[in-house]
């Protein structure tokens, strides 16, 4: 009796099976992309493309994408692309009513790509994923600039490359192996945004030395590599010009190339310029010059003063040229030193000893100056080092606002100053006008351990560290 009925239990159980019909794992639902059911690539997303599954239980998973920090809706074909650990990939179009991807049925996890952009807009490929607890994606899209220019070898000419600006993308063509594209570049971080799903390019990176006014470059590069996001064969990179581990005062001209895996080229290398990650104090604080609405006390200090006597550089009784900074402070507003002389907001000769102020400091700015002489163009009387060189020159030129080593924009600055300069070109030192010089000699490479512009000339001065910014200042001598 008792096998009797473990046989018509089987039986039962048996029969509803067939009718209920049999249960396949998630992973070999058709259209998974698992080896051994769903087919691999690109799945279209039409309704006969979809993941199976249930549509009860269907997860849909969407892609929409900001631009500025507002929604963009494309007006061309764009597609949302989800790949898969297992080599799946299925894509669908984005609304051109709604800007959102939508895809259904996906189970796992993906990462996320944007296909068929529009020319001239690109994103990051490798932040950016989505799976079961987080099916919504916001890709963020940029405009780049892109870089052509005649450098695109090894010529190592500093005049032939492109100064990059923070918070700006730029894309670099790239014809061979061996093609370089050159840009200069000085206290910002950049990174590299090679795609490591499609796994097939790596950039590659060389910073020198180079002194763009003579023209000087130091031709024993350093190799700029890591940092970045990276696969087995692409290897991203992502560094600040100011790290310890690549000198970051000594390299201000940078080549970047790249290397595709299967020897196809072109190929395009996108990378990212951001604001630099000093510490410690190196980075001198922001500007506070207002272009547009300077209060009483900051109009007090534009003056064109033309004292009587001959100018005089600092440097020119100093032993071995040399520029001495603790002989010369700001004489702030509001004081007196102990003979009763008052404060102008101007840097002066200074005794410490006496706490005495005596003759005011002044700052070639528009005429060129002992250490950067005349060459033609402009003309002395009409141009000059930093209202020529730097208003002109090196915006126009390099189309970037960013004008000193560490990327502040004062150009708009030195051109007010420029219209008060006295006959030799020359206008009081002020606390502005010091943090800019400083940031130039820097980016210039004036002093460079013996190499520098400033330390090769006729002249041949001499500097700490500290103390760069007086290599154009001087004093009137009655």
């Amino acid at each position: 009796m008792k096998k009797f009925l473990i046989a018509l239990l089987a039986l039962i159980i048996a029969v509803f099976c067939v009718g209920c019909g049999t249960y396949t794992p998630a992973s070999n639902r058709p259209g998974s992309g698992d080896s051994s059911g769903g087919g691999t690539g690109v799945k279209p997303g039409g309704d006969d493309d979809k993941p199976g599954g249930n549509d009860d239980d269907e997860l849909t998973f969407t892609v929409r994408m900001t631009y500025g920090g507002r929604p963009y809706v494309p007006t061309t074909i764009v597609y949302a692309l989800w790949n898969g650990a297992d080599g799946s990939a299925y894509r669908a179009e984005f609304s051109r009513e709604t800007g959102v991807a939508e895809q259904k049925g996906l189970d796992g996890v993906y990462t996320v790509s944007i296909l068929n952009l529009p020319s001239g807009y690109t994103y990051n490929p490798n932040i950016y994923s989505a799976d079961n607890g987080h099916t919504d994606t916001t890709v963020e899209i940029f405009r780049y600039n892109q870089i052509d220019n005649a450098g695109a070898t090894r010529d190592l000419d500093p005049n032939k490359a492109q100064t990059v600006t923070v918070g700006e993308l730029y894309r670099v063509e790239l014809s061979s192996s061996s093609a370089h594209v050159w840009f200069l570049m000085s206290g910002c971080s950049l990174e590299t945004w090679c795609d490591v799903v499609e796994n097939s390019v790596t950039p590659r990176i060389v910073g020198y030395m180079a002194n763009t006014m003579s023209g000087f470059v130091n031709p024993s590069g350093v190799q700029i590599s890591g940092g970045g996001l990276s696969a087995s064969y692409t290897k991203n990179i992502k560094f600040s010009s100011d790290e310890a581990d690549y000198a970051a005062k000594s390299l201000n001209l940078f080549s970047i190339s790249a290397v595709q895996q299967l020897g196809k080229y072109p190929v395009y290398v996108y990378f990212k310029i951001d604001k630099s990650q000093v510490e410690g104090g190196t980075r001198p604080p922001t500007p506070t010059y207002n272009y547009e609405a300077r209060d009483a006390e900051e109009t007090e200090l534009l003056q064109l003063i033309q004292p009587e006597g001959t100018f005089k550089y600092v440097w020119e009784d100093e032993p071995d040229h040399l520029l001495v900074g603790d002989k010369y402070k700001l004489f702030e507003k509001g004081t007196t030193d102990k003979a009763g002389n008052e404060g102008d907001g101007y840097y002066h000769r200074y005794d410490a000893e006496e706490d005495i102020y005596y003759e005011t400091i002044f700052v070639i700015i528009s005429h060129c100056n002992a250490n950067i002489p005349e060459d033609g163009d402009p003309p002395k009387d009409v141009g000059g080092f930093l209202y020529g060189l730097v208003s002109k020159d090196l915006v126009d030129r390099h189309t970037s606002g960013g004008v000193d080593y560490y990327g502040y924009d004062y150009t708009r600055m030195i051109e007010t100053y420029a219209r008060y300069c006295n006959t030799e070109g020359a206008h009081p030192l002020t606390e502005e006008l010091k943090q800019f010089m400083m940031g130039y000699a820097l980016r210039e490479k004036f002093f460079d351990d013996g190499n520098g512009w400033a330390e090769t000339n006729e002249f041949q001065l001499n500097s700490n560290e500290e103390d760069q910014w007086l290599f154009n200042c001087g004093y009137y001598v009655a």
